[in-house]
C-alpha cells in the first residue's frame, strides 16, 4: 500500500470521527445544534433504554438533549471503530456516563457533498 493511499484513509477517519465528535459536543454541552448539524434530516434512531425500545425519528434525541442538563466533563467517549468504503461509512463509538448511562453507539454514515452524516444510530446500553 503506498503512502498516498494510507494518507487518504487516515484523513478519512478523521473526517469520521470529527463528525462523531459533533455528535458528541451536543451531549456534552446539552444544545442538540452540533449534532443536528451532522445528521441526515431523516436520520432514525433505534435502541434499548431501561429494557424499552427506542424507535424513531432523531428528533427524539434532540429532545432528550435540549432538556436535559449538559453532560460536561464526566462524559468520555472513544471511537473504537471505523470502516470505510466508497462514501459508506460505519462508526462504533463507546459512551461512558452520559447522566449515569453507558452506551455502545453504532453509527451509519454517508458522504454526500464532500461532507460526512450520520444516516442511522443503532445503541445498546451497557
Amino acid at each position: 500500500m503506498d503512502a498516498t493511499v494510507k494518507s487518504d484513509q487516515l484523513s478519512t477517519h478523521q473526517e469520521i470521527v470529527d463528525c462523531v465528535a459533533h455528535y458528541i459536543e451536543s451531549a456534552v454541552t446539552g444544545k442538540s445544534g452540533p449534532m443536528r448539524s451532522v445528521m441526515h434530516p431523516d436520520a432514525q434512531i433505534v435502541g434499548y433504554l431501561d429494557g424499552e425500545l427506542m424507535d424513531g425519528p432523531m428528533q427524539i434525541l434532540y429532545d432528550y438533549v435540549d432538556e436535559s442538563e449538559p453532560a460536561g466533563d464526566k462524559l468520555s467517549w472513544a471511537v473504537t471503530s471505523v470502516e470505510e468504503s466508497n462514501g459508506a461509512a460505519t462508526a462504533r463509538v463507546v459512551i461512558n456516563d452520559w447522566h449515569g448511562y453507558y452506551f455502545n453507539d453504532f453509527f451509519t454514515l454517508v458522504k454526500h457533498e464532500g461532507k460526512w452524516t450520520i444516516i442511522n444510530k443503532v445503541f445498546s446500553q451497557t
